[in-house]
């Protein structure tokens, strides 16, 4: 991708693993990748386990209880962006 090639958007790093050894991968790896590209992360990065994926959508749901803790940012972040036509 070119440089600045996600200027004005808004990401989440987010990165599935195997194990809670890699927890620290999306903050340490991708966000710099993401930010290096002009990308907006205003919220800590999510890591899921592979054995939770089976679990999106229940009451546990580890995906649910980060968007829960940050939806307010990521909302406050895109309703300041203009408009583009």
């Amino acid at each position: 991708m070119p440089p600045e090639s996600l200027r004005g958007t808004v990401c989440v790093p987010l990165m599935v693993g195997a194990s809670d050894a890699h927890s620290s991968a999306p903050e340490a790896s991708l966000r710099p990748v993401l930010v290096e590209l002009s990308a907006i992360c205003p919220t800590p990065a999510l890591y899921l386990k592979e054995a939770v994926l089976g679990e999106l959508g229940s009451d546990t749901d580890p995906a649910v209880r980060w968007y829960d803790r940050h939806a307010r940012t990521l909302s406050s972040v895109i309703d300041a962006l203009p408009v583009r036509t």
